[in-house]
This record gives C-alpha cells, sequence and structure tokens, in this order.
C-alpha cells in the first residue's frame, strides 16, 4: 500500500504481511508450482539394477551414469551417458532398486 504524504510530496510505502506457511504447503499449492521453484525439490535420479540379457549378470549403477557401463562377464555396453538419463544398451534390461530409509 502507497501512503502519500502532501507536506513533503515523496510517498511511504508500508509493508503488508500475509501468514503464509511456507514450511507446509498446501495440496493445491504444491502443485502448482514450477519444478525449478520447488520449495522442497527432490532428487529424480536413483539406483537401478540393469541386467545383461546375454549373460544374466546384473550390475547396480546410477541412473545419470558420467562413463559407459560395460558387462563384466561378456563386455556388452549396458549403459551409456547422455547427458541426462543414461540410455540403455541393446542387450539390457533394467529395474529400479527401492530405497530402505
Amino acid at each position: 500500500a502507497v501512503v502519500s504524504t502532501q507536506s513533503t510530496g515523496m510517498s511511504k510505502r508500508t509493508s503488508c504481511t500475509q501468514a503464509k506457511d511456507i514450511l507446509n504447503p498446501t495440496n493445491e499449492e504444491f502443485k502448482r508450482v514450477c519444478k525449478r521453484k520447488n520449495v522442497f525439490p527432490s532428487n529424480r535420479a536413483q539406483f537401478i539394477k540393469v541386467t545383461c540379457k546375454e549373460c544374466e549378470s546384473v550390475k547396480i549403477c546410477y541412473s545419470h551414469t558420467q562413463t559407459q557401463i560395460d558387462c563384466g562377464t561378456c563386455g556388452n555396453v549396458l549403459l551409456m551417458p547422455t547427458g541426462g538419463f543414461a540410455s540403455l544398451g541393446e542387450q539390457t534390461d533394467f529395474e529400479v532398486v527401492e530405497r530402505e530409509i
């Protein structure tokens, strides 16, 4: 709100405070917020269990890996880095590893 004073010709600003709980947003506010402006950002990366279809060996890897992951037994490419979620090789299958907190 702006309050003007006639004697000095200048305006004074008064602050208005609203009672809003920033730490506990409602479900509607939480859904409306952009993912970059989220109050509590969550990590979208996760650990995945990658299985080679040729030799059935299993490796646990990070989903956003920065290096190429090869099978230790047969040498097939399991994961290739892409700058985001790693792309799977041709002869691979994966499942998400559940967190235990």
